[in-house]
């Protein structure tokens, strides 16, 4: 079996797809599974999935263009943010993962803003 590459120019392609795709982000107290990806979100009165904005950074990666605020949410470990199609229901497109360790632990009850390039995707 012999593998290939991926041009800088394919993967652009398929990052600003995704970029113009993903249109609402969500929080996650559990890893996202792709057979029911919405089973882990947050469901704490008064949330909801946020509008996020995705700019390309290079050709190879897309970040977060704005500010992304959620809350007040309740005491919990924010595992991974869901990246979505529509607000309600909608096709997850992608999940960011917090690296292992790196969990956000809530411990009373308040907004959480993720600040401008600190959500990521990239690939070498």
């Amino acid at each position: 079996m012999s593998f290939g590459s991926i041009n800088d120019d394919v993967i652009a392609s398929w990052l600003s797809a995704l970029a113009g795709q993903c249109r609402f982000a969500s929080v996650h107290y559990a890893k996202p599974t792709w057979t029911d990806p919405s089973a882990s979100e947050v469901t704490d009165a008064g949330y909801t999935r946020q509008p996020v904005l995705l700019d390309i950074e290079s050709e190879r990666g897309i970040v977060l263009g704005a500010p992304l605020t959620f809350g007040p949410l309740a005491p919990m470990t924010v595992s991974a943010i869901g990246l979505w199609t529509d607000l309600h229901a909608g096709t997850m497109q992608v999940f960011c993962e917090a690296p292992p360790g790196n969990s956000l632990y809530i411990a009373t009850s308040k907004t959480v803003v993720i600040p401008l390039g600190e959500l990521a995707i990239r690939l070498p």
